[in-house]
């Protein structure tokens, strides 16, 4: 954006005429050598002036004028999509983890009920009110619930690394591994 602001500056700048400003010293003498004529020199004239200069075909500046504010004004959207990206990624990133955050407090509350499901099944196993196959069936759940609850911490984990890539705070050179000598 910055080089396009330069060039339509540059273009603008080029329609304009130009203005020189001219100074000058000149002073004659006649002697019949040259040391003379520097010694006792004539009359000297100062001139001052102003010269001014203007393409009198000026189409081509005034198109390249335009065509330079027409390249900013495209690299000012591009540069505000690229933002507007960003800022979306970011977005969508933190709406992962809110949810990956979501789903693992949901999958510890099941966690909690399994582990109470269990110790009822043994506990009615114990007392002989019920068979083993109650106490398999809630160690199974529990089971499940354990893998979830993992699985959960695992997926918060993800969503917190993949907010701080999309924010930029996490390079992928953060993850090679380097060799110390």
């Amino acid at each position: 954006v910055r080089d396009a602001e330069i060039a339509l500056r540059i273009s603008k700048s080029m329609i304009l005429p130009s203005l020189d400003a001219v100074a000058g010293w000149n002073a004659s003498g006649s002697s019949s050598s040259f040391g003379g004529s520097l010694s006792s020199p004539g009359k000297p004239t100062t001139t001052f002036g102003l010269r001014s200069s203007a393409d009198l075909n000026i189409g081509m500046a005034i198109a390249q004028k335009n065509q330079s504010a027409i390249i900013l004004s495209a690299e000012r959207r591009h540069l505000q999509l690229v933002q507007d990206d960003a800022i979306r990624l970011v977005r969508q990133s933190a709406r992962r983890l809110q949810g990956a955050r979501e789903r693992l407090n949901i999958d510890a509350a099941n966690m909690e009920v399994a582990q109470l499901q269990l110790d009822v099944a043994t506990l009615r196993f114990e007392k002989g009110l019920t068979d083993n196959f109650n106490v398999i069936d809630a160690e199974n759940l529990f089971n499940s619930a354990q893998i979830s609850l993992l699985s959960s911490r695992n997926a918060v984990l993800l969503a917190e690394l993949d907010l701080l890539f999309s924010a930029a705070l996490l390079l992928p050179e953060d993850f090679v591994p380097k060799n110390d000598k």
